[in-house]
């Protein structure tokens, strides 16, 4: 955990998942991909699967120098070849806690996820973690530019993190890519805003990022708070006023779907 030996959030508790309206999972590792490696999320991904759950992951963490850890050892590999990795992430871009990898580095790896995803008949993604830092998405512009991938194959995610990158995100939404919105308090809001904008409702994506670490940091990046993220926080969202009023019953009832970390 992010405050040190003793602080690791809990693990996925199944029955927490299925109180919050969860049918799909899909699991990946942050900031600890060292004493949670992503071997034992996808022992986690496979127990799930075994109970009334649909469970899928990505491959790597916030790491990727040297290498994104893997299973395989390659990402093309783990996402052609295993069944339940759909790509790689979360990949920390404009964050302290990742590699501060150069726009050439996220192309090849969003070229590899998708090399895999065409062998595996997968989506192939790179799921973005985005920070706060000056740099916003610039990164993943210059990352499809280098390497002619879709906007679609990288999905940048806490979009709504700052009214920077919440801005950033919606010029990413306009080019044809995906952004993903954490069911936080403001979530309501930030969606309500992409909507009013426009912006194409079916690629704006929300996800709980369920069991994910919340550390709180101040100026000089010195951990002052430290909490995690609950299951239900995307049927809470759901729920709200302003999203209720763009979303039909029945959609809602299709919607079980999140992200959790492990």
């Amino acid at each position: 955990g992010e405050a040190g030996p003793g602080s690791s959030v809990p693990s996925s508790r199944l029955s927490e998942m299925l109180r919050g309206g969860l049918s799909t999972v899909v699991g990946v590792l942050g900031t600890d991909s060292i004493t949670r490696p992503v071997e034992s999320l996808a022992n986690t991904v496979a127990g799930l699967n075994r109970a009334p759950m649909t469970a899928f992951m990505y491959t790597g963490a916030y790491k990727s120098v040297p290498a994104s850890p893997t299973i395989t050892g390659s990402v093309t590999k783990d996402i052609a070849m295993l069944e339940p990795v759909v790509g790689v992430g979360e990949v920390a871009i404009s964050d302290f806690r990742g590699s501060q990898i150069p726009a050439q580095e996220l192309a090849t790896l969003a070229s590899d996820a998708q090399v895999g995803g065409l062998l595996g008949g997968k989506a192939g993604v790179v799921y973005c973690h985005m920070g706060s830092n000056h740099q916003l998405m610039e990164d993943l512009w210059k990352a499809v530019g280098i390497s002619g991938v879709s906007y679609t194959q990288i999905i940048p995610t806490h979009v709504g993190r700052t009214p920077e990158l919440e801005k950033a995100a919606a010029e990413w939404l306009a080019a044809g890519g995906y952004a993903d919105v954490t069911a936080n308090a403001d979530a309501p809001r930030v969606v309500d805003s992409f909507i009013k904008q426009g912006l194409a409702q079916d690629r704006i994506t929300v996800s709980s990022d369920a069991y994910g670490s919340l550390p709180k940091f101040d100026a000089q990046k010195r951990l002052v708070g430290y909490n995690y993220a609950r299951p239900n926080l995307l049927l809470r969202f759901l729920n709200s006023a302003n999203i209720r009023s763009h979303v039909r019953d029945d959609e809602l009832r299709e919607s079980g779907r999140c992200s959790f970390c492990f």
